[in-house]
């Protein structure tokens, strides 16, 4: 039995092949992370159910409709399995249940967040945008710019009902949906890669146009590198290729653009002051004469380099003596060389052959030890299985020491480790529900301090509460 606000709602078994799985879900499933939950299936089996409705779907015959879950769904049918835990809900309900549980997903890109925000505006405007302020905003909305879905937003309060459903703040909520309001082939180019959680990046593409949005999707089933593609003018859509954002081409930009405007008189005293010329002498004697002039680029001929550096090209044959005294400097370097390494190598074999009995007695030692240690028997336990162990002796319950030992990781020394056995049997299924709703250490432990600070309102919290007091400490966190 799972809480569900103030009502219990009952995890049932179904058959796999009576689901059906809507094609226009807002979280396309990831073959990748539907394998590697596979896996992780495989090892400790179902943790969470997934949440369905009654329905005929398109006349298949199948008696359900998924709302979330996808990719348990396809680790189970991965693995072979004919049945699946899942909760049933109403339809009336898929929708905010569905954005719900992606949201709550700690490592969700922003591309994902800023689609399930809109998803949401548009479910909300549905509800919510009767004719009144700025006339009827149903039938506007989606054609508005997006100051006018701004300003509609803000005034409509839309954003008290995403706070209050979801945590988000006006600000990051606002980000989100111009994220989400992303060309669709270019939110599909971007999926599963590095730039679908670059908030920087997505919110810079949104300010151009969709036309040219689209043709940067195009571009990108060609050249998968973002920048790369930025760096190529699209004149089919007026894009240009120069921007702070991609790439570093402005600064020579800048620089062009500076020298074509500087008066030629000032461009030899401008490449004077950065280095990019040889200067003479300053001043200039009067009774030395007057200095060769500098070659340019155009005209780097040999004559030219042997003007500047007349005696790079010169050289010398040694004489036999000359040759004689560089041997013996060689030598003579070579023999100091050998006497300190001969000396440094005697030094290190008498410290050795001093410490050498006391390293004997150390080793005997640890070798008798070792032959005391028994020999047979069933081999000592790993150090989480220990935990494990310790932990359900102390009074844990199995449920919640799995949990902390397998999901959260955590170790003998950690605070929630030492005060888990001070939970009652329903505080410690609370703090498990909080686990399986995919909050991190931090999270649980300050969920355990809250309970441990005031265990006479415990039991007033449900899972509601539970989940609202974890979604208003994750508004805190950066992304």
């Amino acid at each position: 039995m799972l809480k569900g606000g103030a009502a219990l709602v009952e995890t049932i078994s179904i058959p796999i092949d009576k689901i059906h799985v809507p094609e226009d879900r807002i979280r396309p499933v990831d073959e990748a992370a539907a394998h590697a939950l596979a896996r992780l299936i495989e090892r400790e089996g179902q943790l969470n159910p997934i949440a369905v409705y009654k329905s005929h779907a398109k006349g298949e015959g199948r008696q359900y409709t998924l709302i979330y879950g996808g990719r348990r769904l396809r680790a189970m049918e991965i693995l072979g399995f004919k049945e699946i835990n899942a909760v049933l809900r109403l339809k009336a309900e898929a929708l905010m249940l569905e954005i719900s549980d992606n949201l709550s997903v700690a490592n969700l890109p922003q591309l994902e967040k800023g689609e399930h925000v809109v998803r949401y505006v548009e479910w909300w405007i549905e509800c919510n945008g009767s004719p009144g302020w700025g006339g009827d905003r149903r039938s506007r909305f989606q054609s508005e710019t997006l100051h006018e879905k701004s300003e509609y937003l803000k005034k409509s309060g839309f954003y008290k009902d995403l706070s209050g459903n979801f945590s988000i703040s006006k600000t990051v909520g606002w980000r989100l949906f111009q994220i989400g309001s992303l060309e669709r082939s270019l939110r599909d180019a971007l999926r599963g890669t590095r730039y679908a959680d670059d908030q920087g990046r997505l919110l810079k593409l949104r300010k151009m146009s969709l036309p040219q949005q689209a043709g940067i999707a195009e571009a990108l089933k060609i050249q998968p590198d973002l920048d790369r593609v930025l760096r190529i003018a699209d004149p089919t859509s007026g894009r240009q290729s120069v921007g702070r954002m991609e790439t570093g081409d402005w600064r020579e930009k800048q620089f062009t653009d500076a020298w074509a405007g500087m008066p030629r008189d000032r461009r030899a005293a401008a490449l004077g002051k950065i280095g990019a010329i040889m200067k003479p002498i300053d001043p200039w004697p009067a009774s030395f004469p007057s200095p060769l002039p500098i070659p340019v680029p155009g005209n780097t001929s040999p004559l030219w380099r042997m003007m500047q550096n007349p005696y790079a090209t010169l050289s010398a044959k040694l004489t036999y003596d000359q040759l004689e005294e560089m041997k013996a400097e060689i030598e003579s370097e070579a023999d100091e060389l050998a006497y300190g390494a001969q000396s440094l190598s005697d030094k290190i074999n008498a410290e050795e052959a001093a410490r050498r009995e006391t390293f004997e007695k150390q080793r005997a030692k640890a070798k008798a030890a070792k032959s005391r240690k028994a020999k047979r028997g069933r081999p000592p336990d790993p150090p989480r299985v220990k935990l494990f162990k310790k932990l359900t002796k102390q009074g844990v319950s199995a449920g919640l020491a799995k949990r902390l030992v397998y999901t959260l990781e955590v170790q003998s020394d950690f605070w929630i480790t030492k005060e888990a056995h001070k939970l009652s049997g329903n505080q410690q299924e609370e703090i498990s529900d909080l686990i399986d709703s995919g909050c991190d250490l931090e999270d649980a432990a300050y969920r355990v301090m809250k309970i441990l600070q005031k265990p006479e309102e415990a039991g007033r919290y449900s899972a509601i509460d539970v989940l609202w007091d974890f979604d208003q400490r994750s508004i805190l966190k950066p992304f």
